[in-house]
C-alpha cells in the first residue's frame, strides 16, 4: 500500500517539482556547491512560506527536528555573544544550511523517490571519484579532490558514501549484485586512498569496523585491505605530506594538531555556555605571539570536538549529542526492523556506520561545519529521516 510521507503539499505536481530538484541538489556538494546555496535557499524558502501559512498543522515531527531546531538556535546565541559578531555571522550562515532539513524531511515523496535521492548522491560520489582519480594519474593534481571543494572534505564526504556502499553490499540478494555494488565503491575507495587524507581513512575504518560487528566479520576484511592501500599510499605520500611531523613549538608548524590541540585545551572552559562564538579562532588563539608567523591564516582546530565547544560552548555540544543520537536512534531501529525491506535496513546500517566514521574523523579532522558536508547531512537525512522513522501510522507508504 503506498501512503504519504508528512508533506507541505498534496499536489503531485509540486511533490515531483521538488523531487526534480532533490535530484539536482544531490551531486552538488561534490561538483557546484554554490549550485546548492541557492537550491536549498529556495526549497527552504518555499517552506517557510507554507509553515507560516498554516501548513504547520499537517506536519508530523521527524526524528532530527528538533535537535536541529536546539542547535541552530544555540549558534544564533553563539553568534550574537561573540566576541566579534561580525565575524561569528560567517559560521551562523554555514549553519543556515541545516534550516534546508526540514523541507527535504517534510516534502511529498514515495519510499522509491527518497531512496532515488540517496543513489543519486552514491553516482555522484562515483563520479566524481572517477575525475579525481583521472586528474590524478595524469598528474593535473598531487592528490584527488573534487571539482567544488578541498581534499579533506572530499575524503569525509568520500568515506561516508562507502559506509552506505558496504551496507547496501551486505544486504544485496545475491552475489552478482554484491560484485556490481562493490565494483561501483572501487572508484570511491580508490580516490579516498589518494587523497592522503589520514583521518579519514581512520573514519572509514571506524564504519567498516561497526558494519562487521553488526553484520559479519567477513566485512573486517575490508580492514585488510584499508590497511595495504593506506601504507602504499603513505610510502608514496608527495614530500609536503610525507614529512608533516608533530613538533611543538617549531615555528615552521604552527598549524599542526598539537599546537592547535594545546591551544585548544588552554580556552576550551573560558567562556562555557556559548563559547566565543563562531569562526572566531583567528582571535581566540591563545599562542599568537610565540611564533614567528601569524596563526591568523588557521581556519580551524583539526578537532571537531574542541571547535565546537570553543565556538558555541556545552549548550551547543550537548545539542550536537542530541542530533548524533536521534539520528543514531532511528538508523538502528530501521536497521533491526525485521519486517522492513531490505533497502531501508541497508540506509539504516549505512547512516549508523557513516555516523560513526564522522565521530571517529572529528577526532582529528576539522571539516564537520565544512558547507559541503552541512549539505550532505541535510540532504542524507533530509531524504532518509521520514524512510527511517517507524510506521505506526502508515505515513510512508511502501512500495
Amino acid at each position: 500500500m503506498e501512503g504519504k510521507s508528512s508533506s507541505y503539499t498534496s499536489s503531485p505536481r509540486l511533490a515531483d517539482l521538488f523531487f526534480v530538484g532533490v535530484i539536482a541538489l544531490a551531486p552538488a556538494p561534490l561538483f557546484a556547491t554554490s549550485m546548492a546555496y541557492f537550491g536549498l535557499l529556495i526549497v527552504t524558502v518555499f517552506f517557510l512560506l507554507y509553515v507560516r501559512a498554516g501548513g504547520w498543522r499537517r506536519l508530523r515531527l521527524t526524528p532530527l527536528d528538533l535537535p536541529v531546531a536546539a542547535f541552530l538556535v544555540v549558534r544564533i546565541l553563539s553568534t550574537l555573544t561573540s566576541v566579534s559578531p561580525a565575524v561569528s555571522w560567517k559560521g551562523l550562515e554555514k549553519s543556515g544550511l541545516l534550516l534546508a532539513y526540514y523541507p527535504l524531511a517534510h516534502m511529498a515523496l514515495s519510499r522509491p523517490r527518497r531512496l532515488a535521492g540517496v543513489y543519486l548522491f552514491l553516482a555522484a560520489t562515483v563520479a566524481a571519484a572517477a575525475a579525481g582519480v583521472v586528474d590524478f594519474a595524469v598528474g593535473d593534481v598531487e592528490r584527488v579532490v573534487a571539482r567544488a571543494g578541498g581534499y579533506t572534505t572530499f575524503a569525509e564526504i568520500l568515506a561516508v558514501a562507502l559506509c552506505l556502499f558496504i551496507a547496501w553490499v551486505v544486504f544485496s540478494p545475491s552475489g552478482r549484485a554484491r560484485a556490481w555494488v562493490a565494483a561501483a565503491a572501487s572508484l570511491p575507495f580508490a580516490a579516498l586512498v589518494l587523497t592522503f587524507c589520514r583521518g579519514p581513512w581512520l573514519a572509514l575504518a571506524g564504519g567498516v569496523g561497526l558494519v562487521g560487528a553488526l553484520k559479519g566479520r567477513r566485512i573486517w576484511a575490508l580492514l585488510l585491505l584499508l590497511a595495504v592501500a593506506a601504507a602504499v599510499a603513505a610510502y608514496l605520500l608527495p614530500a609536503g605530506v610525507a614529512s608533516g611531523r608533530f613538533s611543538l613549538g617549531d615555528p615552521a608548524f604552527e598549524n599542526y594538531r598539537d599546537i592547535l590541540w594545546e591551544g585548544g585545551l588552554a580556552i576550551i572552559f573560558d567562556r562555557p555556555l556559548t563559547g566565543f562564538g563562531p569562526e572566531t579562532i583567528g582571535l581566540v588563539f591563545p599562542h599568537q605571539t610565540r611564533f614567528y608567523s601569524p596563526v591568523a591564516g588557521v581556519i580551524g582546530w583539526h578537532n571537531d570536538y574542541f571547535r565546537l565547544v570553543i565556538e558555541s560552548g556545552l549548550l551547543a555540544a550537548a545539542a550536537a549529542v542530541w542530533i548524533v543520537v536521534a539520528s543514531t536512534r532511528a538508523a538502528w531501529r530501521a536497521f533491526r526492523r525485521e519486517d522492513e525491506g531490505p533497502r531501508v535496513r541497508a540506509l539504516g546500517l549505512g547512516l549508523v556506520a557513516a555516523t560513526a566514521a564522522i565521530l571517529v574523523s572529528g577526532l582529528v579532522s576539522d571539516v564537520v561545519a565544512d558547507p559541503a558536508m552541512l549539505i550532505v547531512f541535510v540532504i542524507l537525512w533530509g531524504l532518509s529521516a521520514p524512510l527511517l522513522a517507524a510506521e505506526e501510522d502508515g505515513d510512508v507508504g511502501r512500495r
